[in-house]
Formats: C-alpha cells, sequence, structure tokens
C-alpha cells in the first residue's frame, strides 16, 4: 500500500474568500479585463476572469481591486503591479488567474493615497 501525504502549504500568507469587483490590466494587449476575485492575501489575489485569456504565467498585469462593493471607476495610479502565477482555463471559458503582488497589498495601498 502507498502511502499518500498532503503537499505543504506554499502560501505565505492566509487567504481571505472575498468576491470583489477587479480589473486588470494587460500591457502586452494595451487592454483592461473585468474580473471578480474569488480569494485574496497580503501577497496576491486567485481571479476570476469571464473570458479566455493570452496571459501566461510570468507576465505582469496590472491589478485594481473595488475594495468597496459599490466602487465603480479605480483609477491608473490605484492598481497594484503583479505576476502572473498560474492561468487556468476552464470548460465555460472562463480563466482562473494567480497573481503574486510586487509588493505586499498594504504597501500597495499606502503608495496609492501618497500617490493621489
Amino acid at each position: 500500500m502507498i502511502e499518500v501525504k498532503p503537499l505543504p502549504e506554499r502560501r505565505e500568507q492566509d487567504r481571505l474568500s472575498l468576491s470583489r469587483p477587479v480589473k486588470i490590466f494587460d500591457p502586452k494587449a494595451n487592454r483592461y479585463i473585468p474580473g471578480c476575485t474569488t480569494n485574496v492575501s497580503q501577497s496576491g489575489a486567485l481571479l476570476n476572469i469571464p473570458q479566455p485569456l493570452l496571459i501566461k504565467p510570468g507576465d505582469t498585469v496590472y491589478v485594481g481591486i473595488a475594495l468597496k462593493r459599490r466602487e465603480g471607476l479605480l483609477l491608473s495610479n490605484e492598481m497594484i503591479e503583479a505576476q502572473v502565477v498560474r492561468c487556468l482555463a476552464t470548460e465555460d471559458d472562463q480563466t482562473h488567474l494567480a497573481v503574486r503582488f510586487a509588493v505586499p497589498a498594504e504597501d500597495a495601498v499606502t503608495q496609492a493615497r501618497l500617490a493621489a
């Protein structure tokens, strides 16, 4: 009989299940793409994008998360630079995008407030 051991947790930060509107900016395609968060942590996020993407792991994107449910406008200086860690297409033409923030999210929020 083979013993199966669980894989060790690789995440450095606790995740919070959170569904908020999100937009990403893909500099390669020079376009904004809407979506929704699935979960977030200080170091990254899992995003659900309702369309197929040509983004791949290692690509740099910019992420804007609406912190309030009705926040409709996110300014470019409020977006956080992130690296794509995983990009999985689903059977229903959506994409699950895991990103790691270039700086911790709380530091990025502080930087955005200073830039405003």
